[in-house]
């Protein structure tokens, strides 16, 4: 009789450390989905600021061109290469967002 409640309870202990290690491996899986969400918003957050500081750029320069200190020329030669930056960054966003929808 001593033997099998051993056994009862021998079994009954692994079904527990089984039971365990399946909670574990769930809030494992759920920490690295948490610490994916945390990257991509990171991300975001990084090309929000270069967005803006892109855009502060830009007023700078146009504040520039009124007062007269630069010439419109100049002005949209520094607005191209800000937007070329600008596609860079949001190209490499897509590219991003494309491997992990993979």
């Amino acid at each position: 009789m001593q033997k099998k409640d051993y056994e009862i309870a021998l079994v009954g202990a692994f079904r527990r450390e089984k039971d365990k290690e399946i909670t574990l491996q769930a809030l494992r899986e759920e920490n690295e989905a948490a610490m994916k969400l945390v990257k991509q918003r990171e991300d975001e957050i990084q090309g929000l600021k270069m967005r803006l500081k892109f855009r502060e750029a830009e007023r700078k320069r146009l504040e520039a061109v009124a007062s007269g200190k630069i010439s419109a020329e100049t002005h949209l030669l520094s607005e191209k290469e800000e937007h070329l930056k600008e596609i860079e960054v949001l190209q490499a966003k897509v590219d991003r967002s494309q491997d992990v929808g993979k």
